[in-house]
């Protein structure tokens, strides 16, 4: 069993910016610094590695994060 992305790189700002138009909200972000106390232990960057998991053997397609996401809040409208 493995617990893996995509294999494709998203900001949170892609996601949040996925999240505000599929809820049909006004995008209201704004910004903070990364408190120093967790810097240095921050993820600032994720890309999983399916190198493993296609050497296996899976060669199917990815669902992306638009269609992912969108499909949570159809299947979850009291969200």
């Amino acid at each position: 069993m493995f617990n893996v992305g995509t294999g494709d790189a998203r900001t949170f700002i892609d996601v949040t910016k996925i999240l505000y138009k599929e809820l049909k909200i006004k995008e209201n972000i704004s910004f903070i610094d990364t408190p120093k106390n967790i810097r240095k232990h921050y993820q600032y960057y994720t890309k999983a590695n399916i190198t493993k998991l296609r050497k296996y053997g899976y060669k199917k397609k990815f669902q992306n994060i638009e269609d992912g996401i969108k499909l949570f809040i159809k299947e979850n409208k009291e969200f």
